[in-house]
């Protein structure tokens, strides 16, 4: 960067969100940084709403990982912590996203300690939430609106601002253990902090932390409402599979037949599947042996330096480290193959597909995965006169590995059945003989992420006016992020028996950017907010991104809060640069079936060739962002506040499907002109069948989300007894999607992912070294699909999922320490069947199904 720009970047004092402070008790002098602003002020009650997890809360949660600690934030929209069967990969991992948000990458930025993170390398996109060693967190802050004006890019619906522990004097040894009801699904989380100095008096601090965390695995079969998936028992459908070990074959007439006499349980003729299709079956239930909850095991670090030199000069060196390992597996391969009359011996004088799936220990599809986040950050900050600034420079790297096995070679599988040496006619078709002639694959994955970074941030109090300073802050940084992935050459080459083909990305791009905020008093009681910011990427200059906010405190009881924001969202370096992969979609062509004479009743489906791939031509993502709301305390220690938020996306990032290629040639695609452009035509207009059809990422849909939060808090004592209540509700007004150019808008509010609400309430009472809480946490029902025009036609609504929590606690027998027994889902609630949003365990991925859990901690401090 020249030096020029970067004279004007530090001098540039921008425009703001956030506000000066508000205390229902009393005022503070001590001025304080929430996520949402770099300017410091008095109190946290803003022009925007933070809410605040402290590390009492998060202790109390009986959380044994970063993730899990979603559970006490409505707004967040994370998938619970079982569910893993459909995407082995995410084994132990969380991503975050804002409840009423239709973007798979994320609508959340996750910051710790107001930087960035690099992202989980297995698909590139999001921050793995459970990167973050337990024992290193402070307390959690979310933000609930678009904030791209302060942090840049990915914060379009939110932010999450992990703080770190800063120092400690002494030592404090922490241990978690517990089991469900069913004596599985242990979970196990030891650690242990230890800090040495005095700030004030010495002048330095150094802290280290340390943390050891087991979970244990659950089986689908040990949950009644996963046990099988054959739902009738719970009123929903047989789901089980016709590709089974004994072998299923379907007719040229569609009709459905075992392969020969069934075994086991299933009555020798088979049973029908009617989900599957016509006819008989021999069933097979994949929920037989796949897990609900993967095992895992981390070892987390932190080691944290503080060094004052004088009065204005102040060193924090940080270190992060996370390693994790966890292992999840799914049944064998379903296989469905094909064969010709008399291939093989087919005793059928006709074309017959056989479904089937030898099964036995060394077919299962293992992934054995471990993951490694190592993030170095050193700031050093200092004042001159009234303003402050600091300088930080940061360096984050995460690192995947995964070892599978139990593929099958797509060719070794093809020869074995074309010389017959697996035939299912004659019954060789056999777990051993699959293990004896070679023909499964272990394949092995890497890839990683890295996030290197610089940024200085000055602030300070500009002026007096007669209502207070003019505060401001502003800034600039730059950042590099690299990210490679590197599949194992069969899966790149698609050479994996019905396994999906993977792309690589080897790529690196920068970001610079500045930005500045003020804050106006205009009168006593009311600040207005400005903030600008701009960052300039490797493939485009994002639009300046601005902000205004007010805030508005006639009385100390009551306050109001206004803002309206610009947001984007950059692209990741997934969606801009992998390579492509192949695959043969099917769908109609309707231009293809008129000039052949057919009317659209008569088109039928066919497949294409198709290659799924990037687009270096996507432009960013864009927001807009409304929130109004207010504070109320009508007395003391006791406060609620409603906050109303609108968020708008266009040019939201989508994969193109083919079948919306065919059917609207006129959608713009960037790079490429039109859809047209994507299918190559004869001269006759029909499609050339021997180029691929291309498939990109693209700027296509539009989104409209509307949402209030509900807040109460209070506070109040009996005698010597101390009563706090706190319940936090999200609550979807409205969540509308049109996935193309020129679509309507379709409402998605009460469908699989959109419940309308969520609600989370506790009670806590303290007495001396006693404590006791409940917390009860709610969601409401919903419509069990994904597609706003199969509403009206799906017959089943789960109804809404309550459980509650327990916990009980004292304090008395050692200074620093306690020991507390909780129990989670204390009355073993169990959601109801829902398949749109997870067919594997049919449970939708909002719910939470290890059923009621007993943990016991221990704090002990020295």
């Amino acid at each position: 960067m020249k030096l020029k720009q970067l004279a004007y970047a530090i001098s540039l004092i921008g425009l703001a969100t956030a506000s000066a402070a508000y205390a229902a008790d009393e005022v503070k002098t001590e001025r304080i940084q929430v996520t949402g602003s770099n300017i410091k002020r008095v109190a946290a009650e803003g022009a925007t709403q933070v809410v605040t997890l402290n590390r009492e809360q998060i202790e109390r949660s009986g959380a044994t990982s970063a993730g899990e600690v979603l559970r006490l934030l409505p707004a967040i929209n994370g998938d619970d912590n079982s569910t893993y069967s459909l995407r082995p990969t995410d084994s132990g991992y969380q991503a975050a996203n804002a409840r009423g948000s239709f973007s798979a990458t994320s609508d959340i930025l996750v910051l710790v300690d107001g930087r960035r993170m690099p992202v989980y390398p297995e698909q590139g996109q999001v921050v793995d939430l459970n990167s973050v060693p337990m024992s290193a967190i402070e307390r959690v802050e979310y933000l609930n609106s678009g904030a791209s004006s302060i942090y840049g890019s990915d914060a379009v619906m939110g932010v999450i601002n992990i703080i770190t522990r800063k120092s400690l004097e002494g030592v404090q040894l922490r241990a978690r253990l517990g089991e469900t009801s069913r004596n599985d699904g242990a979970r196990l989380l030891t650690s242990i902090a230890a800090g040495y100095g005095n700030l004030e008096t010495q002048g330095w601090n150094l802290m280290v932390s340390g943390e050891y965390e087991k979970v244990d695995n659950i089986f689908m079969r040990d949950r009644n409402n996963t046990r099988t998936a054959d739902l009738r028992h719970l009123g929903g459908p047989d789901r089980r599979l016709a590709s089974s070990p004994d072998g299923n074959l379907q007719r040229a007439n569609g009709t459905w037949q075992p392969l020969s006499t069934c075994t086991g349980n299933t009555p020798a003729g088979g049973v029908p599947l009617p989900s599957v299709g016509r006819g008989l079956f021999c069933p097979f239930d994949p929920n037989s042996t796949t897990q609900i909850q993967p095992e895992v095991e981390s070892v987390g670090l932190m080691a944290n330096l503080m060094v004052k030199f004088g009065e204005n000069l102040n060193l924090r060196t940080n270190m992060l480290y996370k390693h994790k390992e966890s292992g999840n597996f799914l049944n064998p391969n379903p296989l469905t193959l094909a064969f010709n009359a008399n291939q093989n011996g087919n005793p059928y004088n006709e074309r017959v597909t056989v479904a089937i799936r030898p099964l036995g220990p060394g077919l299962m599809r293992n992934k054995d995965i471990e993951v490694d986040l190592t993030r170095l950050s050193a700031t050093l900050s200092g004042s001159i006169k009234d303003f402050e600034w600091e300088v930080n420079a940061a360096s984050g790297k995460s690192e995947y590995a995964e070892s599978g096995s139990g593929y099958y070679n797509a060719a070794k599988l093809a020869a074995a059945q074309a010389n017959g040496t697996l035939n299912p006619f004659n019954g060789t078709f056999t777990a051993a003989n699959v293990m004896a002639l070679g023909i499964l694959e272990a394949p092995k994955r890497t890839s990683e992420t890295q996030l290197d970074s610089i940024d200085f941030i000055a602030r300070g109090d500009l002026f007096e006016l007669p209502a207070g300073p003019v505060g401001f802050a502003g800034g600039l940084g730059y950042f590099e992020e690299t990210y490679k992935d590197t599949p194992d050459p069969l899966q790149v080459a698609g050479a994996l028996f019905q396994d999906p083909q993977l792309a690589t990305v080897n790529k690196s791009r920068d970001n610079v950017y500045y930005f500045g905020e003020v804050n106006v008093p205009v009168i006593k009681g009311l600040d207005l907010g400005l903030a600008i910011r701009q960052d300039k990427y490797t493939e485009f200059k994002s639009p300046v991104t601005s902000t205004v906010s007010l805030r508005y405190q006639p009385v100390t009881q009551f306050l109001l809060r206004a803002s309206y924001g610009e947001g984007f969202k950059a692209p990741t370096l997934r969606q801009l640069y992998a390579t492509q992969t192949s695959g043969f979609p099917s769908a109609k062509d309707f231009t293809g079936c008129a000039i052949n004479g057919q009317t659209p009743a008569q088109c039928v489906t066919r497949q294409y060739q198709a290659r799924s791939t990037s687009n270096a031509s996507l432009k960013p993502e864009q927001s807009e962002s409304k929130t109004a709301g207010f504070v109320f305390a009508p007395i003391k220690n006791l406060t609620f506040s409603v906050d109303y938020t609108q968020i708008d996306k266009t040019d939201q990032i989508e994969t193109l499907v083919l079948q919306d290629v065919l059917s609207n040639p006129t959608i713009p695609v960037a790079g490429y002109g039109t859809a047209a452009n994507l299918v190559t035509r004869l001269p006759n207009g029909l499609i050339d069948e021997t180029v691929a059809i291309i498939l990109p990422r693209a700027n296509l849909a539009k989104t409209s989300t509307k949402l209030l939060d509900f807040n109460i808090q209070g506070r109040t004592q009996f005698g010597a007894t101390r009563i706090s209540v706190d319940n936090a509700l999200n609550y979807i007004i409205s969540a509308k999607k049109s996935p193309l150019p020129g679509v309507a808008l379709a409402e998605y509010v009460g469908l699989s992912g959109f419940q309308r609400w969520r609600n989370v309430a506790s009670v806590k009472a303290e007495n001396g070294p006693w404590s006791g809480s409940v917390s009860v946490r709610s969601i409401a029902g919903f419509v069990d699909t994904l597609s706003p025009s199969a509403a009206a036609s799906t017959p089943h609504s789960p109804s809404s999922f309550t459980t509650a929590d327990l916990l009980f606690g004292y304090g008395g027998f050692m200074k620093n320490s306690k020991v507390e027994l909780g129990v989670r889902n204390v009355f073993d609630r169990a959601p109801t069947w829902a398949a749109a949003s997870n067919s594997s365990s049919n449970v939708d991925l909002a719910h939470d199904v290890t059923g009621r859990y007993y943990y016991l901690s221990l704090q002990l401090g020295f």
